[in-house]
């Protein structure tokens, strides 16, 4: 660990629960992140972000947090404490230049936030199967990770919303498609922001190109337009 390196502390947003007969709303986060990233960026702290706007902005002067992660579950307007703390995170991000990683839900809402439209139903618009499949993934060659790029790869798949072509958000560039076109994977032509539709943190076929792009992503330390 090069100890002249700027901290890295990465934000996470949590799924909400209701679980036992209380039904009681309460903050989740799938243990195999701490896990993942462990692996992936060693020198990284971790810090979950509860689903309450000010303890949000509490913990971002409390911690120096200077990345962000917003994880999957819960559907886009399902869960309204959620989704006013995650447009909150995201707009700290942008006006402080903070990475920030969108994974299945939240690559969605990145693109929500960003005027696009999300399919509720993605197997009806698209003819494949997302929920709980793997399925091929086609990349494009782009100027942000052009040394990542590979023609095709697997990924686990686990969502039933999802972005077409045509619900793109305003200044998003896809840059990852399934075979009839799904939006897989895109990125801000302006902002380092990050969406990828795929999980990560669970087993994936795609785990060694994952954890090259987490790494590279969540490391670099000059701005977004030097990269293009």
């Amino acid at each position: 660990m090069d100890l002249n390196q700027p901290k890295i502390v990465i934000g996470i947003t949590m799924r909400v629960i209701e679980p036992g007969i209380l039904k009681e709303r309460m903050d989740a986060l799938d243990q195999e992140w701490f896990s993942f990233l462990h692996r992936v960026l060693p020198e990284a702290v971790l810090v979950p972000i509860p689903n309450h706007k000010e303890s949000a902005r509490q913990l971002i002067q409390a911690t120096g947090m200077n990345r962000l992660i917003l994880s999957g579950g819960n559907d886009w307007g399902s869960a309204k404490e959620r989704d006013e703390t995650e447009t909150l995170m995201v707009e700290e991000a942008k006006q402080n230049g903070w990475p920030v990683l969108g994974v299945c839900r939240g690559m969605q809402v990145l693109n929500a936030l960003h005027g696009g439209k999300l399919e509720t139903q993605i197997k009806e618009q698209s003819g494949e199967e997302h929920a709980g499949t793997t399925h091929t993934i086609r990349l494009t060659a782009n100027q942000i990770f052009p040394e990542l790029m590979e023609d095709e790869i697997t990924v686990n798949s686990y969502h039933r919303q999802g972005v077409m072509v045509s619900g793109l958000g305003k200044d998003l560039e896809a840059f990852a498609f399934s075979p009839s076109g799904v939006i897989e994977g895109f990125f801000h032509k302006k902002y380092p922001i990050l969406g990828i539709q795929w999980h990560p943190e669970r087993k994936n076929p795609a785990a060694g190109f994952d954890q090259k792009l987490l790494a590279q992503f969540f490391r670099q330390t000059q701005g977004w337009a030097s990269c293009r």
